[in-house]
């Protein structure tokens, strides 16, 4: 019988589909890689009296101090290594310990934890012990205790490896959701606080803030959270400086610290395939494309996939053209350069690409993208050579040959604000945010591809498959995507996406945005001759250095629901775990496993959130899935034959499964700079309804 349960950590490059893949994908007595690799077994320590604590989070105390900052990577130690041995010789002594303190231990293991890109070794290996941090206010107490002595006794044994007690939903991931329109105290608090806190951290490597509801149970009525990712958050500084107060700035708030390394890292590699089968199928090679279909640069072999938001067509000098819409990073590398860069001239690329100058380099893009195709081609000849199926031959034969060219790049925005230089005026509404108090431009990452003559971008929504056609509030498949939409000051809309890797998934914006502080690429001398269209792009190691320049973009969180989940666990499945209280030994003869059988099974609630984007959704649709009337009583009908596009998707940031989104205002406004042309299609809709006042408008029965 299982005692252990921890994550397989995803391969380099992955992130994790869902919570039951996080916590395990197998299980056996221990979950051990079976390798011999690692050994973290040491001498003795001279001293054991200066043990130091880390209990900077209520929910996470841990020694030595400092343990490394949340998110962290967990791998398993191999059962045949010394430090293994070690542990299993030890494990009923620190079950005692754990008793005598009254701590509630949910599960146990040797583990690695470290930061990602980070390799297992001696200085990570950790015991951890997964406990409930709700069971009073005396806990970080008793999980103090508990550590020193665990610690203190490993040490004694010769064993110099971290001690970890964490809260099981923080070993999950901690929760949040959105701000909502009706939180006018947070909104008001937030507009208040928001200058002194940019001030505060301006000169720290930050790359992201949220401001959102978190907490480790139910996140509703949580106090709302600053929460900041940061290249840098395992510096001291952050800890006993930036952190206090940044509390202070801002009354009423906490703050949580995150690491991070990037604020891009949605274009999904040659190594991350979730969702392909079920997103890239022979209908990907049809004449017609549609919304939330693979894309990517074509027969170069890059291993990037993206997603086709859909379709636009603009207007210029009464000549008409048919794009498709996704990110500019799909196409591009994070330094602005094409990704087809075998013929380009670094040394004197310039961003944005206007259509003059994409028209000369001749940017091609396949859809499905190159790494999804050869991926489909290997899937096929796997099950022939299972079912040697005819069709499944001509199915194949046929993708060899299947025209993938979706198209050329007709124009791209560069990775930038949306006001470089004070060039662009403001829009003429200010939409959700406050972001001028501290002179913040929104994010821009579109790219526009000009459709090949044999293919056609389609502005239909495809097929929507139960049980999320019925969460659906207003989409459903068939409808033309026949307007944009403004987005209100404050507001919360609820909305729904297609994308290449996770397919359709809901979730809410925030009546709050988030704010991005990317690392920034100097200008060359022929980029700074078009400061009109000109901004800065990244570049490792070099930040903005006060808040003018700072990235503002939309929120998105995936609804939450809690569940208890059962002791029945296989590979993918999702809402399932099983977590072992071994009983403490009284009889010295007594097995492990007959202790765990004593003790039986035992679940806890965990509070699951699928994830709303993950790499490979970039470019993405964020479609509104609100009414769209009758609204306070008027006699406005509810249009139940179109769909309104509020923004694209561009990234994610992992631990709270927060995307990201541009608001299509900005993208339009953008796309008319840079290219001269109009948007035709979709329509300008005017201001979306929020979500609150469309909840209390008349019948929201569906015809």
């Amino acid at each position: 019988m299982p005692q252990n349960l921890f994550p397989r950590s995803p391969e380099k490059g992955k992130r994790r589909r869902k919570n039951s893949q996080f916590i395990a994908s197998t299980i056996e007595k221990f979950l051990f890689y079976q390798d011999n690799s690692i050994a973290t077994k040491v001498s003795k320590p001279a001293a054991m009296d200066a043990i130091t604590v880390d209990s900077r989070l209520s929910y996470r105390i841990g020694s030595p101090y400092p343990l490394p900052v949340l998110p962290v990577e967990t791998e398993r130690v191999a059962k045949n290594t010394e430090a293994f041995q070690s542990y299993q010789e030890h494990h009923d002594s620190i079950l005692s310990i754990l008793d005598q303190e009254d701590v509630a231990v949910i599960a146990t293991g040797l583990v690695h934890r470290m930061h990602t890109g980070d390799a297992p070794s001696n200085d990570n290996a950790t015991v951890i012990i997964l406990s409930d941090a709700k069971k009073g206010s005396d806990v970080p107490v008793k999980w103090e205790r508990a550590v020193c002595k665990i610690r203190e006794f490993l040490l004694h044994k010769g064993i110099n490896i971290r001690v970890e007690i964490i809260d099981y939903q923080a070993y999950v991931g901690a929760i949040a959701s959105p701000i909502l329109h009706e939180h006018t105290d947070v909104i008001k608090g937030w507009g208040k606080a928001t200058e002194k806190v940019f001030e505060t951290i301006k000169n720290k490597k930050w790359l992201s803030v949220d401001i959102l509801h978190c907490g480790l149970r139910d996140p509703v009525g949580h106090s709302p959270t600053v929460v900041i990712s940061a290249q840098d958050a395992d510096d001291e500084d952050w800890w006993t400086n930036i952190i206090p107060i940044v509390r202070s700035k801002a009354p009423g708030f906490d703050v949580e610290l995150r690491y991070a390394t990037s604020v891009l890292q949605p274009a999904a590699n040659s190594d991350d395939q979730e969702g392909l089968e079920r997103t890239v199928t022979a209908k990907s090679y049809d004449k017609n494309v549609w919304m939330g279909a693979s894309c990517g640069p074509k027969e170069i072999g890059s291993g990037v996939t993206g997603t086709i938001g859909g379709a636009l067509e603009l207007s210029k000098n009464g000549e008409t053209f048919n794009c498709a819409i996704t990110c500019h990073h799909v196409l591009f590398d994070l330094d602005g350069f094409p990704r087809h860069n075998s013929h380009i001239d670094k040394a004197h690329w310039v961003y944005p690409l206007p259509p003059s100058r994409a028209k000369d380099l001749n940017l091609e893009v396949g859809s499905p993208s190159d790494v999804d195709h050869q991926q489909l081609g290997r899937s096929n000849l796997h099950k022939i050579q299972i079912h040697s199926s005819e069709p499944l031959k001509e199915e194949q034969e046929w993708i060899k040959t299947a025209n993938r060219t979706l198209g050329m790049v007709w124009a791209s925005s560069g990775f930038r604000d949306s006001d470089t230089a004070g060039v662009i005026e403001p829009p003429t509404h200010r939409m959700a945010c406050g972001w001028y108090a501290v002179g913040c431009r929104w994010a821009l990452d579109w790219s526009l591809v000009l459709v090949d003559e044999e293919r056609s971008i389609q502005f239909e929504i495809p097929a929507i498959p139960s049980p999320i056609a019925q969460e659906m509030k207003h989409l459903k498949a068939g409808m033309i995507i026949k307007w944009w939409k403004f987005l209100d000051d404050y507001a919360s809309y609820e909305v729904a996406k297609l994308g290449r890797t996770t397919g359709w998934t809901r979730g809410v914006i925030s009546a709050l945005p988030s704010y991005l502080n990317p690392p920034i690429r100097d200008q060359s001398p022929e980029q700074q001759e078009l400061p009109s269209i000109v901004s800065k792009l990244d570049r490792p190691n070099t930040f903005r250095d006060n808040g003018a320049d700072i990235m503002s973009c939309a929120a998105i969180l995936p609804p939450v629901a809690a569940t208890d989940h059962w002791s029945k666990l296989s590979e993918g499945d999702v809402l399932t775990y099983l977590f072992r209280q071994p009983k403490p030994p009284k009889n010295p003869n007594e097995s492990l496993q007959q202790r765990e059988e004593i003790a039986g099974e035992s679940t806890v609630k965990i509070v699951e959130a699928e994830d709303f984007m993950l790499e490979g959704d970039s470019g993405c649709q964020i479609l509104y899935d609100e009414f769209e009337g009758p609204i306070d009583g008027g006699d406005k009908a509810p249009d139940n034959n179109h769909a309104s596009v509020l923004g694209i998707g561009f990234a994610t940031s992992n631990h709270y499964r927060i995307s990201y989104m541009i608001p299509m205002e900005i993208i339009i406004r953008d796309i008319k700079l840079l290219t001269g042309a109009d948007v035709m299609r979709p329509m300008e809709g005017g201001h979306a309804i929020p979500s609150n006042r469309a909840r209390t408008s008349g019948n929201h029965a569906r015809s």
